[in-house]
């Protein structure tokens, strides 16, 4: 049952996290599928103005340290400033996965 969408759906976790080619982006892999936007199979945000359509990604892009998203179906790509931390991120993912599924 975890990471379904909708009423009464358990909320999604970040189940682990991947290194990417860029080393200040992580992709954080998710129990479950993001609950999708009309017509969008994949969400690409760099600034908090582009993402104000998807509570997901403005959420997302208000964490300090986000410098961009990017939405799969079932995993979060974050890019970060230099100094925010990878882990406190994840936890952060979370929240926000919580708060909008």
């Amino acid at each position: 049952m975890s990471g379904m969408t909708g009423k009464g759906a358990m909320s999604l976790r970040v189940l682990k996290a991947e290194a990417t080619p860029n080393p200040l982006a992580t992709k954080y892999v998710l129990s479950g599928s993001v609950a999708p936007l009309p017509g969008v199979s994949m969400r690409a945000y760099r600034t908090v103005e582009s993402a104000a359509a998807d509570p997901l990604g403005s959420v997302l892009m208000a964490i300090p340290g986000v410098t961009s998203v990017l939405v799969g179906e079932s995993w979060v790509t974050l890019n970060r400033t230099g100094s925010a931390d990878a882990r406190a991120l994840g936890k952060s993912l979370e929240a926000a996965l919580a708060r909008c599924q």
